[in-house]
């Protein structure tokens, strides 16, 4: 399997790996935003809800307050012994609970229930001695608060006060205040508890006594056992409710009222007090909707860029594989047409001499071909094996007995240096092998190749043969083709006589990395 799927399937894993860790990402903080949103708007609700107890408590205090000193006075103003004023059908006490609400009526009746005494002179005479709050009084109550009752007069929810009246310990009849439940209305509003909420006022044993708004028809309740299990534990607190009246569910606060028999609760419609948070969860559900589309979109992208760059880079890939495929095919077939020209003149009338020559140095030509061909690379040769081909191929043609040390750096060299320099050592060590070793029997040549990192060698061949003064011998083609191949590399050479030949050469091979780092 080639790198390419290898490395596409990595980054694809890998890019999965990140959009995946992304979307987490967003679930986790949009996840912890909503929770946190949730219990802000919790704790902001209930703090809402346990304040406006503290309100209608204040207003219930005065409410109470304000009533039972209006029986007093109501007392201290009627008649002993209780009677009926002469002529009057119906007494008036309006100058005794002038200070009242305009929603309150007063009024005040003898020991058989009948009307002898009221706030409005014209109210009709009504029979409420079935009622809970003039039975209770006639059987011994002192006081006594009502729940909540519809009015046989008006027909509205009222809750009323009742004050037993005695004279000499007997029991006389009874003074009334009668509260409208609309009387609640100024309060519910102060609140702003939302238009689905209620306020409400309970007796301390669980008996309701107003609520607002008003419920049609009049819900005949009392307080849940819940209720009154967290009333005697605790003096306040909140819970949440489905209430019984409208199914509505609720938060409830409660309170009870110091000094009086009521215990006040306000209720809030839980869906309305958390319409925060829903917006805030539509908003967060939105924009992480709108966030991992994005990332989503964004890996489909990536990935399909990717994808793009690895077909483009597939094809360029396959490409390459055909051009070094024609390459190959090139250069074998020059080697085949050099290795052809050197048969050629095998059979041509020439001089022996003349022949090996220009084999020789067809052969060098031959060599750099081969090379290149039999190897990955189109751009560059190892100039160690380039050298070791030639020379090697040189001492087979002459059947030389001669040794040769090879001491090379592992220099890739530039293909367009390869033929000049194959033509170079050809031309100095077919010198060597022809001339210097004529009277020795252990012939030596010593190549060394030394390569700097500024894309230049220096090159000594070294002969143990008789040498030669390089003044008195005649211009041939082969010291012309020295002289021609260093120029072509842009170098200088010399020859020396140190025991034997020495050529030394400053030629320029175009590549400053070692082999060995170039093929890393």
């Amino acid at each position: 399997m080639s790198s390419g799927p290898k490395n596409r399937h990595t980054v694809e894993r890998t890019s999965s790996l990140l959009l995946a860790s992304l979307i987490v990402i967003i679930v986790i903080l949009t996840s912890g935003w909503l929770v946190q949103s949730y219990r802000a708007t919790r704790d902001n609700l209930t703090d809402r809800v346990t304040a406006s107890t503290k309100i209608v408590g204040t207003h219930t205090e005065w409410l109470n307050a304000v009533a039972w000193q209006a029986l007093r006075r109501i007392d201290d103003t009627l008649p002993k012994p209780l009677s009926l004023p002469a002529g009057e059908e119906i007494g008036s006490i309006r100058d005794a609970v002038k200070d009242l609400p305009g929603q309150v009526q007063a009024y005040v009746v003898d020991a058989n229930g009948r009307t002898i005494f009221s706030t409005d002179p014209k109210i009709k005479p009504v029979d409420i001695t079935d009622r809970e709050y003039f039975s209770a009084l006639r059987d011994g109550t002192p006081t006594f608060v009502s729940s909540l009752l519809t009015s046989r007069l008006s027909g509205d929810q009222i809750f009323v006060f009742s004050r037993r009246l005695t004279e000499g310990g007997v029991f006389r009849g009874a003074a009334m205040v009668a509260f409208d439940v609309d009387l609640l209305a100024p309060i519910w509003e102060s609140v702003a508890l939302g238009s689905n909420s209620t306020i409400s006022l309970f007796r301390n044993d669980g008996v309701l006594v107003a609520r607002y708004p008003v419920a049609d028809p009049l819900p005949e309740i009392a307080a849940s056992p819940r209720f009154l299990e967290r009333l005697a534990t605790a003096p306040a607190g909140t819970y949440g409710l489905v209430s019984p009246i409208d199914g509505v569910q609720r938060l409830v606060a409660y309170a009870t009222v110091p000094g009086t028999r009521f215990v006040v609760v306000s209720a809030a419609d839980y869906a309305e007090g958390m319409q925060g948070f829903w917006h805030n969860l539509y908003l967060a559900m939105g924009l992480a909707t709108i966030a991992i589309l994005g990332a989503l979109v964004a890996g489909w992208w990536i990935r399909s860029l990717y994808r793009r760059e690895e077909l483009q880079a597939a094809q360029i890939r396959q490409a390459n594989e055909q051009n070094e495929l024609l390459l190959r095919e090139i250069h074998h077939r020059v080697k085949n047409n050099l290795q052809s020209v050197q048969s050629l003149l095998r059979v041509q009338t020439l001089p022996a001499e003349t022949q090996k020559v220009l084999s020789n140095r067809i052969g060098a030509m031959v060599a750099v071909h081969e090379r290149i061909y039999s190897q990955d690379g189109f751009q560059e040769i190892d100039l160690a094996a380039l050298v070791t081909a030639v020379v090697d191929r040189l001492v087979e043609a002459y059947a030389s007995p001669v040794s040769v040390e090879y001491d090379i750096d592992p220099v890739p060299i530039d293909n367009d240096c390869a033929t000049p320099l194959a033509l170079l050592f050809t031309e100095v060590v077919t010198n060597s092998i022809k001339y210097a070793f004529t009277d020795r029997a252990d012939p030596q040549i010593a190549i060394t190749v030394r390569a700097d990192d500024k894309g230049r060698a220096t090159i000594v061949v070294r002969d143990n043969g008789k040498g030669f003064d390089i003044e008195k011998t005649p211009k041939n083609m082969g010291s012309r083709l020295i002289v021609g191949a260093v120029r072509q590399l842009g170098g200088q050479a010399r020859f020396e006589r140190d025991g034997g030949t020495v050529f030394h050469a400053e030629v320029r091979i175009r590549s400053a990395k070692p082999l060995a780092q170039a093929s890393a």
